[in-house]
């Protein structure tokens, strides 16, 4: 699957802008989702196997693996996670919105197979269900970015954006 902006669901984009951050095509004509001045910004590639790659650059350096998502549906589940704190904040809404991030907190019915693992961390490929969703960190210090997606990826884009816009961030909560 080749990616363009047209795969992204109208709902998505708005939040991307909501966030503050724009969503396009960039000069190598892969779709790019950066903040207001640069700072950094994420590439998005379709890879042979049909899945995608993100990966993100800090002021033009080397792009760095961010993670791989199995669907477009994962990419904007993520996004939405990503930058649901910058919409909050855009709303004039308090804290940070608690999403589980220890593997003894794994959503029920997901589960995580690791695929390399180091003296600081590694990645792991995450399943819902019997079906992969995608490939994302994790630390030494039981941070797993997995975890979390195995929260928002089992849940709609609309009860998604709703936390984030609800002022308690019912029904995580806030840290």
């Amino acid at each position: 699957m080749t990616i363009n902006l047209n795969n992204f669901h109208s709902d998505f984009v708005e939040w991307v802008g909501r966030s503050g951050h724009e969503i396009g095509v960039g000069k190598s004509g892969e779709v790019e989702i950066e903040p207001p001045g640069g700072e950094y910004v994420y590439f998005l590639n379709s890879m042979d196997n049909g899945w995608i790659r993100v990966t993100w650059s800090d002021r033009g350096g080397d792009p760095q693996w961010e993670f791989e998502a199995a669907s477009i549906d994962v990419i904007e589940h993520y996004f939405t996670a990503e930058f649901g704190g910058s919409v909050r904040s855009e709303e004039g809404l308090p804290g940070t919105v608690r999403f589980p991030s220890r593997v003894e907190e794994l959503e029920v019915g997901a589960s995580l197979r690791v695929i390399s693992q180091g003296q600081y961390g590694g990645s792991e490929e995450l399943s819902i269900g019997q079906q992969a969703v995608g490939i994302f960190t994790f630390t030494a210090s039981n941070f797993h970015s997995a975890v979390r997606a195995s929260h928002y990826c089992s849940m709609s884009l609309v009860n998604l954006r709703a936390i984030f816009v609800d002022p308690d961030a019912r029904p995580l909560g806030l840290l």
